[in-house]
C-alpha cells in the first residue's frame, strides 16, 4: 500500500502521528550502503515523505472548503436546493456525479445533504452561482497550496514551491475548470499535512495552526529545555453558522446510514469525515490506465474535537471503501490508548 496519514491535535497544531508508506528502516539506511542504494532506486519511493511532500488532488475532501467559500458570500446557501441531474451538461461537456455510474442520482438536496452524499452536481451548481473568487479566497485562508510550516528551513527554497507546497490555481479559465475545482480535481494539489491542517481548523472553529512537531528542545544534555510555542497562522474569516452547517454535513457522512463513510464508525464516539476519490492516469506496463487516490479527512469526537486526521491511499477504490475502514481502525487504537 502506498499513501500517508497525518493526525493533529486540532486545538494547538501538535503533530500526534505522521506516517508515509511504504517506509524504510532509518538505521539500516544510514549504516548499510547496499540498503541505501536499494531504497534510492526503489520505484515505490519509500524515502519520499508522502505525508509532508506528497502532492495529490484532494477530490471531494475539498468540498467543505468550497462550501464555506460559498457560505461566506451567500450565508443562506444552506437552504438552496439543487437536483442531482443525470446527464449533466456544462457547455458542450457532459459531467457526472459518482452515483450516476450506478444508474441513479441523489434527487433534490440541500447543502448539508450534498456533503453527506458527496454530490458533485450540487457543487457544480453552487460553484457556478458564487463564482471562483470566494472559493479561492477560502482555500487560501485554509492554507491550501501554501507552506505548512513544519520544517522552517525548507521555506528558503522558493524555486521548488510547486513541489513542496502543492498548487492552488489563481483563476478558472472556464466553467469546466471551475466545476473541476469545486470537487477537488483539475490543477488543484494538496499534501496530507495541508488537508490535516484544514480539517483541524474546521474542527476548532476556524483557527489555522502551524503544525508543531517538537514541544521542547535543548542543544546539550546539561542545558535546560526550551519551550517551542504553538503558532497561529491566521484566524479564518468564517461564521459560526457556516461552520455548524459544514460540520453537520461531515457528521452525517459517517453517522447517517446514507453517508459515504459509514465504515469509519467507532461505537460510542461521534466521528466526522469527508471522503474523496480523486481520479488520475498513470502508465502501467506501457499502457495508460485510470486509478484513484482514495481520501478521507476527519475529526473526532464531534462535540469536543481532540484529533484531526487526513488519510490518503494511492490506487484505492474510493474514500468510503478503501480509507474509511482504515480510519475506523486508527480511531479505535487512538481511543483505546487515551482511555475514551
Amino acid at each position: 500500500v502506498r499513501g500517508a496519514v497525518v493526525v493533529l491535535e486540532p486545538n494547538n497544531g501538535d503533530v500526534l502521528a505522521m506516517a508515509s508508506a511504504p517506509s524504510f528502516d532509518p538505521g539500516r539506511y544510514l549504516r548499510n550502503k547496499r540498503y541505501f542504494r536499494s531504497i534510492q532506486t526503489d520505484t515505490a519511493r519509500p524515502a519520499y515523505n508522502r505525508a509532508v511532500f506528497g502532492q495529490y488532488p484532494p477530490g471531494s475532501t475539498f468540498k467543505p472548503i468550497v462550501s464555506l467559500g460559498a457560505l461566506s458570500v451567500r450565508p443562506d446557501y444552506g437552504e438552496t436546493i439543487h437536483r442531482c441531474t443525470n446527464p449533466y451538461h456544462v457547455g458542450n461537456r457532459r459531467m457526472r456525479c459518482w452515483v450516476h455510474s450506478r444508474g441513479g442520482d441523489h434527487g433534490r438536496l440541500d447543502l448539508r445533504e450534498a456533503l453527506m452524499h458527496s454530490c458533485n452536481i450540487y457543487l457544480f451548481e453552487m460553484a457556478q452561482e458564487v463564482g471562483f473568487e470566494p472559493i479561492h479566497a477560502m482555500a487560501v485562508q485554509f492554507g491550501i497550496g501554501q507552506y505548512a510550516g513544519l520544517f522552517p528551513d525548507l521555506e528558503a527554497a522558493p524555486e521548488n514551491k510547486t513541489l513542496k507546497y502543492g498548487n492552488l490555481p489563481e483563476k478558472a479559465a472556464n466553467t469546466i475548470d471551475l466545476c473541476n475545482m469545486s470537487i477537488g480535481q483539475g490543477e488543484l494539489l494538496a499534501s496530507p499535512l495541508q488537508m490535516a491542517m484544514a480539517v483541524a481548523a474546521i474542527a476548532n472553529g476556524g483557527t489555522l495552526y502551524r503544525p508543531r512537531l517538537v514541544k521542547k528542545w535543548r542543544r546539550a544534555p546539561d542545558e535546560e529545555y526550551r519551550g517551542n510555542p504553538t503558532w497561529v497562522n491566521r484566524r479564518i474569516d468564517v461564521s459560526a453558522d457556516a461552520l455548524e452547517l459544514v460540520r453537520g454535513g461531515m457528521l452525517d457522512v459517517v453517522q447517517d446510514r446514507d453517508g459515504t463513510a459509514i465504515k469509519a464508525r467507532v461505537p460510542g464516539v461521534e466521528i466526522t469525515g469527508k471522503t474523496g476519490s480523486a481520479q488520475f492516469k498513470k502508465l502501467e506496463d506501457g499502457e495508460v490506465v485510470g486509478s484513484v487516490y482514495a481520501w478521507m479527512i476527519s475529526y473526532a469526537p464531534f462535540d469536543f474535537p481532540r484529533y484531526a486526521v487526513a488519510f490518503v491511499v494511492e490506487d484505492g477504490v474510493s474514500g468510503g471503501t478503501t480509507v474509511a475502514p482504515r480510519l475506523s481502525a486508527l480511531y479505535r487504537k487512538i481511543f483505546e490508548y487515551d482511555g475514551t
